[in-house]
């Protein structure tokens, strides 16, 4: 179908959803594979370094955050 039905990668919306269930290993993998798919994909980057900060992961949130950042840096919008 074009343009696609889903204008945007779902897999943020499930993540975010699997983040406020605390299916944090879950929310994980879903962000992981939309940044497969879609690399420096800013939003699911924000989703990813929730779950790696709320694991109290730190030092990959950081990293993952500075990615955020780069990909974010022209944005209009704040996440």
């Amino acid at each position: 179908m074009e343009p696609p039905y889903w204008y945007y990668p779902v897999r943020q919306s499930f993540g975010k959803a699997l983040l406020k269930s605390d299916r944090f290993q879950e929310a994980e993998a879903i962000f992981r594979e939309d940044l497969r798919q879609h690399p420096n994909n800013g939003w699911s980057l924000n989703g990813l370094g929730k779950r790696l900060q709320a694991q109290g992961d730190n030092q990959k949130a950081s990293e993952v955050q500075q990615q955020f950042q780069k990909a974010w840096s022209r944005a209009d919008i704040n996440l």
